[in-house]
């Protein structure tokens, strides 16, 4: 949980501190994410991450193609199994992607709604 110390004083002139935590309101404060925003982002961390992994293994694949021409048929057959597979991985890990891009959207509207800035 993300949690900041902000002084009172800073926020409406008095001189209380107040511990400020993402589950409480936005407080004006610019970059203030929801708790549903912090899991959705989270999820897109870990899937960026796998997405980078997947991204190496395919080049380090592709490395062992160009630099290994003279291997025989069943070799090149399993390497291009293994690339159609990693490929295939890519794709699934782009259409989440896409999906959580858009339950951000959503959540982000959610917010917004709540706090008055956009119309239900």
């Amino acid at each position: 949980m993300i949690k900041e110390v902000y002084t009172t004083k800073e926020l409406d002139n008095t001189e209380d501190t107040c511990l400020y935590s993402s589950e409480a309101a936005c407080l004006g404060l610019k970059d203030c994410l929801t708790k549903e925003e912090e899991i959705i982002l989270a999820d897109i961390r870990a899937l960026r991450k796998n997405a980078i992994n997947v991204k190496t293994r395919l080049k380090r694949l592709e490395d062992c193609t160009i630099s290994d021409t003279s291997g025989c048929q069943e070799t090149i057959q399993s390497i291009s199994s293994e690339r159609q597979a990693l490929m295939d991985e890519l794709d699934d890990l782009r259409k989440n992607r896409k999906e959580l891009d858009r339950l951000m959207e959503e959540a982000h509207h959610r917010k917004m709604v709540l706090l008055g800035h956009r119309k239900p």
